[in-house]
């Protein structure tokens, strides 16, 4: 008697794989030590600050690799712009994905370059269930509670000191853990800010 390989299961559809009970058990813990993505970057045409990618891949990277989680982010054109293809796997095998497709408002390299990146900093927060948060958010939110005294880590503020243009003073910031931004905190970093451009 022959035997016939079992075929495998048929996809409901291609956002996920046939079963996500160890991926969602695992984002589940992932997300429970997830701390939000840090407002460390300015947008100078609205006066206001957001959580860039490398804030969000930084809030993520631990509580994911810890859990078995990882992410692939691949792009795909389109007519009307560029779609972005973002992953989430679990070293089970199991997988869940989403597409953003977004316009560039300028169709040349830069353009479609910033395009892609805001592109992969929105689905891999949507997909990661990471929310921008600002870094005296819990100050603002125990207002009542005493203050506690946040003593800069000694070793950031040598790094940040020691740094001489305002690339190099960005890129040591983007460089420190979320936790060590917290203890530097806003206000030190606008006067080495300050005192670079002065």
């Amino acid at each position: 008697m022959n035997e016939t390989a079992e075929a495998p299961p048929t996809l409901i559809d291609e956002t996920m794989s046939h079963t996500i009970a160890k991926l969602a058990d695992a984002l589940s813990q992932a997300q429970g030590e997830l701390t939000g993505a840090i407002k460390d970057s300015s947008n100078t045409f609205f006066k206001n600050k957001y959580a860039d990618l490398a804030a969000v891949q930084d809030a993520i990277r631990i509580p994911f690799s810890k859990h078995g989680l990882a992410y692939i982010q691949t792009t795909e054109p389109h007519e009307t712009g560029v779609v972005v293809i973002t992953l989430l796997a679990h070293k089970s095998g199991e997988w869940i994905r989403g597409k953003l497709r977004m316009t560039p408002t300028k169709n040349d390299p830069q353009g479609i370059g910033s395009c892609i990146t805001y592109a992969r900093r929105y689905s891999l927060a949507a997909i990661a269930g990471i929310a921008q948060v600002d870094d005296d958010a819990e100050g603002a939110t125990n207002r009542n509670k005493p203050e506690k005294k946040v003593v800069p880590n000694k070793q950031a503020m040598e790094l940040l000191n020691a740094c001489e243009s305002m690339t190099e003073l960005e890129n040591t910031w983007k460089g420190l853990s979320p936790d060590i931004r917290k203890t530097v905190g806003a206000s030190n970093l606008a006067s080495l800010k300050k005192k670079l451009a002065a």
